[in-house]
């Protein structure tokens, strides 16, 4: 997990509302089962079978009893055998925050190293945090999702509603319906009397939800009621304009 030549931001676990992450991950660590991911008292749960995660461009040995329940279950072959599993549509800077989020508890984002230079932009913050997310709702890995939600969020209020739904139709971004806070977040922004919105800004959340949920049809009502104030505006300064 080395990254020489690269420069890392790390968002830690609120340590009030928290427990401490060894604590937290102990947790799934239940010496009285009889599964294979129990282990017995004298020894440490980082030992015993290593498991290869695949990511584009990347590869991480990661201990069988640190992988969250929800991604196991998945690969029913991990339980029995030294497998791998291949997460497609992440690349190796979504690797190391997943991989590195199992084993502290905590957000680390790799800011990509581009010749001499890192490109800490807030474009590709934002887009690996949406990935990060996307990956953690999916997968009910929650304390993760909050970790990458709240940098979506930080990220977002420094940019146009309209660049944020361009840079989630580029990257073909769900907004799942189980998880409604980036829906919820997208609400809020709409609200803003300053932020302006184009019929291409609804078509582009409308790809984006592939189902209908109570949230996103508000944020699809609230689009279009904007747009509609917006064009009304318009039409009405037109006749102020003309002598």
């Amino acid at each position: 997990m080395a990254n020489t030549g690269w420069s890392a931001e790390v968002t830690k676990a609120p340590a009030v509302s928290q427990s401490p992450p060894l604590k937290r991950k102990l947790v799934s660590f239940d010496p009285s089962s009889s599964s294979s991911r129990s282990f017995r008292w004298g020894n440490s749960p980082y030992e015993g079978q290593f498991v290869k995660l695949y990511f584009d461009g990347a590869v991480f040995q990661v201990p069988f009893t640190m992988i969250p329940r929800s991604i196991t279950d998945k690969y029913p072959a991990l339980e029995t055998e030294n497998d791998c599993i291949t997460i497609t549509g992440l690349n190796q800077r979504h690797g190391h925050t997943i991989v590195h989020f199992w084993h502290t508890g905590n957000y680390q984002w790799i800011v990509p190293r581009v010749g001499q230079g890192l490109l800490n932009s807030k474009e590709v913050k934002f887009k690996d945090a949406l990935r990060i997310y996307e990956f953690a709702t999916s997968h009910s890995i929650n304390q993760l999702a909050s970790f990458a939600f709240n940098h979506v969020k930080e990220i977002g209020n420094s940019l146009k509603l309209s660049k944020m739904l361009i840079m989630m139709h580029e990257n073909n971004f769900d907004l799942h319906n189980k998880e409604e806070r980036l829906v919820e977040y997208l609400m809020e922004q709409v609200r803003l009397p300053t932020v302006k919105i184009a019929q291409k800004d609804i078509d582009k959340v409308e790809m984006a939800i592939p189902s209908r949920s109570v949230s996103s049809i508000m944020l699809l009502t609230m689009l279009g009621m904007k747009l509609s104030l917006q064009k009304y505006e318009e039409d009405e300064c037109r006749k102020v304009s003309i002598p």
